[in-house]
């Protein structure tokens, strides 16, 4: 599924971190945030490129790489997949 935000009724959109906290932490934590539940929340906002849809494909790959051992699509020496 694929939203864009710029149009009506929202006309866009905002997020942000606070200050202090372990972004690199904190995204590996959202990305499965309860051990035993096979529920996983990917997304351009938990990634280093928000406001893009390369950051959603971003957490995709990782959790994909962390939870299932799924090979990333691209060499990392070319491409960051994020936190």
């Amino acid at each position: 599924m694929y939203q864009n935000w710029g149009n009506d009724p929202f006309g866009a959109g905002y997020h942000k971190f606070f200050s202090g906290y372990r972004v690199d932490l904190v995204m590996k934590c959202i990305r499965k945030p309860w051990e035993k539940e096979r529920i996983f929340i990917v997304g351009e906002s938990y990634s280093n490129l928000t406001g893009w849809v390369e950051g959603a494909l971003q957490t995709t790959e990782r959790m994909l790489n962390e939870h299932f051992d799924i090979d990333y699509t691209l060499p990392l020496d070319s491409y960051y997949p994020g936190y």
